[in-house]
């Protein structure tokens, strides 16, 4: 080779198959070998900790037992199969933790009241998870929704406290499940509260006078009720005093017709808004009531920077 700078690259490919090794590298954490007895990394703040006698290892055990068949019955759970321990550990159905476990080598009855969806048990004994069998069918819960309330002449620009019964609802918030209210011409009702048999939510703005209800959990829709929404909402009629001092406490009343509930103070939220300045001042419930007609809450009014306020009233 004759010039300048002269650079020489020569390579040597060598197809892979199964009479030749793979020498080129594979980054460490792609490395897995298979093993009876796998060692557990540990870190603490991201620094690898050291197990006693450098043994960080744990043997797989083969389950024994058997999953091939369930039944939901009432609030009855039964899970048949073989090979059952005495040491069953916990059942979860429906993300619920079934109780009164029963067992016997080839049968498991537990109490739960299950939510809306498709579930197949979850069952561990000592040595973990109990395998399913793969003919196992699913359980399909049902939902059912009885009432709404209120059910009529409900606030169009929402804000209103709709308190839903049925059941094979979530028991809680945190569980996992997937759950919402809607009506059917696309406005929601914000969920703030959930049990197995109510739900609490506030609607939103309305765009139609009658639509129908739908709630969702896991999949499983019930659309059985409706709702009206009224064309008169609920108005403030009068502010009792209409001025107060900005350093002094004053307690303030607040009529208000039209609302279709009975009015309760933990439900309420009432603010002062300042028309030229950035202020928003929180005021506190301390009273609610009924006068003639109308129904009024009570509120005081701590102080602020002097302004015209509007007052901002608001039913969760």
């Amino acid at each position: 080779m004759i010039g300048n700078n002269v650079n020489l690259e020569a390579y040597d490919w060598i197809p892979y198959n199964q009479s030749r090794l793979f020498y080129e590298p594979v980054p460490f954490e792609f490395l897995y070998t298979i093993e009876d007895k796998p060692q557990v990394i540990v870190s603490i703040d991201g620094i690898e900790a050291v197990c006693d006698s450098l043994d960080c290892g744990y043997n797989y055990v083969a389950p024994t037992s058997l999953i091939t068949g369930f039944t939901y019955d009432g609030a009855t759970l039964t899970i048949t199969g073989s090979d059952f321990t005495s040491t069953i550990q916990s059942v979860k159905f429906s993300h619920i933790d079934c109780t009164n476990i029963q067992s016997t080598s080839t049968q498991i009855t537990c109490q739960v009241t299950a939510v809306a969806g498709s579930w197949s048990p979850i069952v561990t004994d000592a040595s973990g998870l109990i395998p399913i069998d793969a003919s196992a069918t699913p359980i399909s819960v049902s939902l059912t929704v009885s009432s709404v309330s209120p059910s009529t002449s409900l606030n169009p620009f929402g804000g209103t406290i709709l308190t839903i019964t049925g059941s094979s609802l979530p028991h809680a918030t945190t569980e996992g499940n997937i759950y919402s209210v809607t009506f059917s011409d696309g406005s929601i009702c914000n969920v703030v509260s959930i049990s197995s048999t109510l739900i609490r939510c506030i609607t939103s703005k309305f765009t139609s006078t009658s639509p129908s209800l739908t709630v969702t959990v896991n999949g499983v829709t019930d659309s059985s009720l409706s709702v009206t929404v009224g064309t008169d909402p609920t108005r403030v009629v009068s502010i009792t005093p209409n001025s107060v001092s900005p350093v002094l406490k004053t307690l303030l009343t607040i009529k208000v017709s039209g609302y279709s509930n009975t009015l309760d103070k933990n439900d309420l939220e009432v603010f002062a808004v300042a028309r030229t300045r950035n202020i928003v001042t929180p005021i506190n419930v301390v009273e609610v009531g009924v006068d003639g007609a109308d129904q009024y809450m009570k509120v005081k009014f701590g102080g602020s920077e002097s302004s015209v306020y509007d007052l901002r009233v608001k039913s969760r």
